[in-house]
């Protein structure tokens, strides 16, 4: 399913999804229940969802869309023997 949609919508959407992880994950604090020990879950009524689950995409969408605007990024090089700063070349 993922594959279907476009590369320009997951970048547009990016930020969103992970603001919306993070208002979940503090929705946890205030509203969240108890399962298998630990107070993780949010329950909607008709659905119980886990926010940590939904903030693993939106942590990998925000990340990848930073790194990629980054400008600063320089390619990487493969590493030759010749390479060497500090050794002198005859």
């Amino acid at each position: 399913f993922c594959t279907f949609i476009r590369i320009s919508v997951w970048r547009y959407w990016a930020y969103f999804f992970y603001f919306v992880g993070c208002a979940l994950l503090l929705a946890v604090i205030f509203f969240g229940e108890v399962g298998g020990g630990a107070q993780r879950w949010l329950n909607l009524g008709f659905l119980r969802i886990q926010p940590s689950e939904l903030m693993k995409i939106g942590i990998i969408l925000a990340l990848s869309r930073m790194l990629s605007a980054n400008n600063k990024i320089k390619e990487i090089s493969p590493i030759t023997p010749n390479r060497n700063p500090n050794k002198s070349t005859e």
